[in-house]
């Protein structure tokens, strides 16, 4: 069941799966540092999105928008109306 799994994933997200790499992690590190300076916290999962996301100028849709505020990632907030 694994391998089939495995082999489901392989095939249907290739090319839309974005890893977790060094660039990202000094992005990571830059952006952790910055909300610590300013006394902010935030989910270090949301933090490594953000690196993960700005490492290939990318823009990050969710309705959370405050745990990214400070990343310099351009934020769509789906939930929100362009009125």
């Amino acid at each position: 069941m694994a391998d089939h799994f495995t082999g489901f994933v392989a095939q249907g997200f290739e090319g839309r799966i974005l890893s977790f790499d060094e660039q990202s992690a000094h992005i990571f590190a830059e952006i952790a540092a910055r909300r610590n300076k300013k006394e902010l916290s935030g989910n270090v999962v949301d933090m490594m999105i953000a690196g993960i996301a700005k490492s290939v100028n990318a823009s990050i849709a969710t309705r959370n928008t405050k745990d990214f505020a400070t990343s310099g990632v351009k934020l769509i907030d789906p939930w929100q109306t362009n009125s």
